[in-house]
C-alpha cells in the first residue's frame, strides 16, 4: 500500500482509483480465473492460418520447430490447452499489448506437457 509519508501523490493515486495496490488480493483472484477463462477457450484454427501466426510472431529460425509443437499439441488431449492458449493470445495480441509473450510461453508449455 503506498504511504502518505514515502510519497503523497502515490498514496492519493491509490485512493482516488488511478492506481492500484498490486498487493491488495480481494480481487486477484476473479482476475486471474477471467485472464485463464480467456485463454483457455476453446478455439481450433486451419493448420494454414495457424503457420501464418507462428510466422508472424516467431523469428525464422524458431518457426519450424514452434508450428511442429503446436500441430502435436492440437492432437493430444493433455497438451491442447497449450494450443488454444497461443492461438487465443495471438488473436489478443491484435488487440492488446502484452500477448505476444504469452504465445511464446504458450509454446514452451506446450513443449512441456508433451514432454509428460
Amino acid at each position: 500500500m503506498a504511504s502518505p509519508h514515502r510519497s503523497q501523490e502515490d498514496y492519493n493515486a491509490v485512493k482516488t482509483g488511478i492506481a492500484r495496490d498490486i498487493l491488495y488480493r480481494e480481487n486477484r483472484k476473479a482476475e486471474r480465473k477471467a485472464y485463464r477463462e480467456k485463454l483457455n477457450a476453446e478455439i481450433f484454427v486451419t493448420d494454414e492460418e495457424l503457420k501464418g501466426y507462428v510466422d508472424e510472431i516467431f523469428a525464422l529460425r524458431f518457426r519450424n520447430a514452434s508450428f511442429n509443437t503446436l500441430l502435436q499439441a492440437k492432437k493430444k488431449p493433455k497438451a491442447v490447452v497449450a494450443y488454444y492458449n497461443f492461438v487465443n493470445a495471438y488473436k489478443l495480441s491484435k488487440t492488446e499489448d502484452g500477448y505476444g509473450n504469452v504465445c511464446c510461453l504458450a509454446v514452451d508449455t506446450a513443449k512441456e506437457l508433451l514432454r509428460r
